[in-house]
């Protein structure tokens, strides 16, 4: 059994713009996750309590730090912030974990940031089991009944914010699967400071995952809520 968690971790701050490393640092030491993907991530060196005990990769405030070997880099052409990686796990498994974080501002420009992330990861995750996860900054309209969706809508029209949509989820769900559906009922459906879900774990069909969870870390830790999943270490 594999542990695979992602976290924005708000460079080292809370929801109160305090400073978090420490409370950061123990809430990784405690988990004691196999994979970890961090978003906003402005010093790796703050992570160096830590860092020790994993192997890592670090682009554009993007990491991915693993308990196992990291045998592949795939290479970043491209001004998007993420950083992809193929794993090797000690059954002679292998798989490709990609980390992303897309623009906050606007549906069209994540889309097109997606679009060529995908392009530049598509020869492995066609090669291997995958992962894809991150801070999206995108919503799914079935996490929300019709009256929570109006309210989002009226709370971001209020505040001249992009107006909700789903359509970059929709069309990532076309290639992957939201390991969200495998939760039953999480006590816990929101993953950032708006009460709103924006940070997801996707994988391709070939993982199990056994459970999905969130994990809170607003506000003491970041602003993001950590989302976990659990997953077979064989692929077979």
């Amino acid at each position: 059994m594999l542990s695979i968690a992602t976290l924005n971790i708000h460079n080292f701050c809370d929801s109160e713009q305090l400073d978090s490393t420490y409370k950061l640092i123990h809430f990784f030491f405690y988990c004691q996750f196999d994979i970890i993907a961090l978003q906003e991530v402005d010093d790796i060196n703050k992570l160096k309590p830590i860092v020790g005990d994993y192997h890592y990769v670090y682009n554009r405030h993007n990491a991915i730090l693993s308990k196992y070997p990291m045998e592949d880099l795939i290479q970043q052409k491209t001004k998007e912030r993420y950083v992809s990686v193929v794993i090797s796990l000690p059954n002679d498994n292998k798989v490709c974990v990609t980390n992303v974080h897309l623009n906050y501002k606007n549906e069209q420009i994540r889309t097109q940031e997606m679009e060529t992330i995908q392009k530049m990861i598509d020869p492995f995750v066609e090669q291997y089991p995958s992962i894809l996860l991150g801070d999206f900054n995108a919503l799914t309209k079935r996490d929300y009944a019709n009256k929570a969706w109006h309210e989002i809508y009226k709370t971001r029209k209020f505040g001249k914010w992009e107006l909700p949509t789903h359509k970059l989820t929709d069309k990532i769900k076309k290639q992957w699967d939201d390991s969200k559906k495998y939760a039953g009922s999480p006590t816990i459906l929101e993953t950032c400071r708006y009460n709103t879900r924006i940070d997801y774990i996707y994988v391709t069909d070939k993982i199990h995952v056994f459970k999905y969870e969130v994990l809170q870390t607003i506000p003491h830790i970041s602003d993001h809520n950590a989302v976990i999943i659990h997953i077979s270490d064989s692929f077979n």
